[in-house]
Parts: C-alpha cells; sequence; structure tokens
C-alpha cells in the first residue's frame, strides 16, 4: 500500500473518531435526558443510511451487483447486531470480496 494512502486512510479514521470522543469526554459526567440518548442512537442509522445511499447513487453500472449484495449484506448485519462498525466492515468486505471473483 502506498504510504500516501495509508496516510490519507489513518487521518480519515482520526477525523471520524474526533467528535465523538470530545462529545463523550464532555458528556460522561452529565445525566443525560432520555430524548437526547434517543437522538444519539439513532446517529449509527442516520450514517449507515447516508452510506448507502451514496453508493447507490454513485456506482458504476460494472459494479452494480456487487454494490447491491453488500447493501444487501449490511441491511441484514445492521439489522441483527446492531453495530456501525461491523456493519461497514461487513459492507466493505463483501465489496472486496466480490470484486475479487468477478475481476473487476
Amino acid at each position: 500500500m502506498k504510504s500516501e494512502y495509508f496516510l490519507l486512510i489513518v487521518l480519515c479514521a482520526i477525523l471520524t473518531s474526533c467528535p465523538k470522543i470530545i462529545t463523550m469526554t464532555f458528556l460522561k459526567d452529565k445525566k443525560i435526558k432520555k430524548e437526547f440518548k434517543d437522538f444519539l442512537d439513532i446517529i449509527p442509522y442516520t450514517s449507515l443510511a447516508i452510506l448507502i445511499t451514496r453508493g447507490v447513487l454513485t456506482m458504476d453500472k460494472q459494479i452494480m451487483v456487487p454494490t447491491i449484495i453488500s447493501i444487501i449484506v449490511c441491511f441484514f448485519v445492521s439489522y441483527f447486531r446492531e453495530s456501525l462498525a461491523q456493519t461497514i466492515i461487513s459492507g466493505v468486505g463483501t465489496m472486496y470480496i466480490l470484486i475479487l471473483l468477478l475481476g473487476i
């Protein structure tokens, strides 16, 4: 892997986790209202919907089948596991494997 790609991945991971870390740092000792907690609980599903919508709208015709299969895998993983990390990893992994198998 080229070093600039690795650096880009690391920086994206840091930028993605910063808002959550900062928020939890300030809220860890405070009592959170139920409405706000419910709002925070739906954020992973909102993020997933954004990722899926973006993927569907920008997909190339050549990778349409792997994309749709990955979306179905993501749906079931998110429904049964309720983990954003597992959902994303399974979707990306499925897409990667299908692209390798199809030789795209």
